[in-house]
């Protein structure tokens, strides 16, 4: 077990085990406190002669009874005075013969301990007092009795109050340790539980508040709980965000294309009918790459694991650059490679290449002149992988909209007039390379145009 767990202020089993713990420890003192405040303690001085001479006369009166015939319980019980005790040991017995009832003095045993005392002792109990032993016989039988009275009640220490006082303060005191536990837990669960139910009627804005300041396991909980919260709010925006985009990129395929069949269905003459057939076309052409951009994004999206394979770095990246090459001549464009560094990676290849190809061909588009492809070995967290950066010398993309660059149907200002692309390109390139262990980034180039900058680990 770790000792920072013990820690009350970090750590809820630190809190639970010490409050437990110093309930116990009230609990305990309370009992050996009320165990010695109940049994009383005897008290021996010496005896005053008046009194002894006193006890005298009555161990006398009860030896005569003896003589005359009666028994012991009969000798001490008419010799009994008004709140008068006899206490008497026969010998070579353990079981006193009293001349009360045994409950009005609980420590009448106390006395066994002084059967074998040569003299006489003034004995205080709890609420009587004694002379004895004072020895006594009759026909060879001797007795050790002692005599004595009931103290009157203002003479008498009321231990047992004294005790259920104590017993009740240590009930009340671990009764409040009890309830600052409960209420250290029930309150965070009570808010969790609002939280949940706010959440789960559709309120995702709704976070736990007064908890994450605190650093035990609740905090934590706490923290977790808003970050999911966060995370779900997230995603239901992104999804809500999503389905408004695609329904603002279909519209206007859809408008123009319902426009096309009109006029198709009202031209006269070939020329125009041709038109507006090709219209029609190109229409469907772009609403069917649209859709088939989303259904990409969509199955990488979903895809809770990606099965990968070895591959070398040449095998993936040479058949991409090869195609780039062939459409960067067809657009009258350069394309600038490194040498690419013999090293194994694992992917996933259609992931791959589909991250890769948007890059290159959004590279392509915005490209001035040419598009320039860097390989280069670069750790990450402590683990080796490579860095792929393609850059362009376009007109490149504002600062601030860097960040927003991989978000689905984001399209920078100055990329819109040139571009009339639906902006899922960099989402998937994204997504894909989130799957695959990695890290993907974009910043200016030193052309004045974009670099995106792909970080995918390797194996040792």
């Amino acid at each position: 077990m770790n000792l920072r767990q013990l820690n009350p202020s970090n750590s809820l089993f630190g809190r639970i085990f010490i409050w437990f713990w110093l309930a116990t420890l009230v609990m305990l003192g309370s009992g050996v406190l009320l165990s010695r405040l109940l049994v009383s303690n005897v008290s021996l001085d010496e005896v005053d002669e008046i009194k002894l001479q006193r006890a005298m006369v009555f161990a006398e009166r009860i030896e005569r009874r003896l003589e005359q015939g009666q028994t012991i319980q009969q000798a001490i019980t008419r010799n009994q005075r008004a709140r008068g005790l006899v206490v008497v040991y026969p010998q070579g017995e353990r079981k006193p013969v009293l001349s009360f009832p045994q409950p009005l003095l609980r420590e009448w045993h106390a006395f066994r301990s002084l059967l074998d005392e040569s003299k006489a002792w003034d004995i205080r109990l709890h609420n009587s007092h004694f002379i004895g032993p004072i020895a006594i016989s009759n026909n060879a039988q001797t007795y050790q009795v002692f005599i004595g009275r009931l103290l009157p009640r203002d003479q008498v220490e009321d231990d047992f109050s004294i005790g259920i006082i104590v017993m009740i303060v240590a009930l009340i005191l671990s009764a409040l340790f009890c309830a600052a536990l409960v209420s250290s837990l029930s309150k965070p669960i009570a808010s969790l539980r609002q939280a949940t139910k706010e959440i789960a009627a559709g309120d995702l804005a709704s976070r736990i508040t007064g908890l994450t300041h605190r650093k035990d396991e609740i905090g934590q909980l706490a923290q977790d709980f808003n970050q999911m919260a966060a995370r779900v709010q997230s995603l239901v925006d992104s999804q809500q965000q999503l389905l408004a985009n695609v329904s603002h990129e279909l519209r206007s395929p859809l408008t123009r294309l319902q426009l096309a069949v009109a006029l198709l269905d009202g031209a006269s003459d070939e020329q125009t009918k041709a038109q507006n057939t090709q219209r029609i076309d190109k229409e469907i052409k772009e609403i069917d790459s649209l859709i088939g951009q989303l259904l990409t994004l969509a199955k990488v999206n979903t895809q809770e694991a990606v099965t990968v394979e070895n591959y070398s770095l040449a095998t993936l990246l040479q058949p991409l650059i090869d195609d780039a090459i062939f459409e960067a001549q067809s657009m009258s464009k350069t394309l600038q490679v490194s040498s690419i560094p013999d090293m194994t990676i694992q992917a996933q290849r259609e992931l791959f290449n589909s991250a890769l190809d948007n890059i290159l061909r959004n590279a392509l588009r915005f490209a001035e002149h040419f598009v320039t492809i860097d390989v280069q070995k670069s750790a990450r967290n402590g683990q080796q992988g490579i860095n792929i950066s393609i850059c362009d010398d376009g007109a490149g993309v504002e600062e601030q909209a860097l960040t927003q660059l991989f978000e689905p149907f984001y399209r920078a200002h100055n990329q819109v007039a040139t571009y009339n692309g639906a902006g899922l390109g960099l989402a998937i390139a994204s997504a894909a390379v989130q799957h695959h262990g990695g890290h993907i980034r974009a910043e200016q180039s030193k052309h004045n145009g974009l670099c995106v900058i792909i970080w995918l680990p390797i194996l040792q």
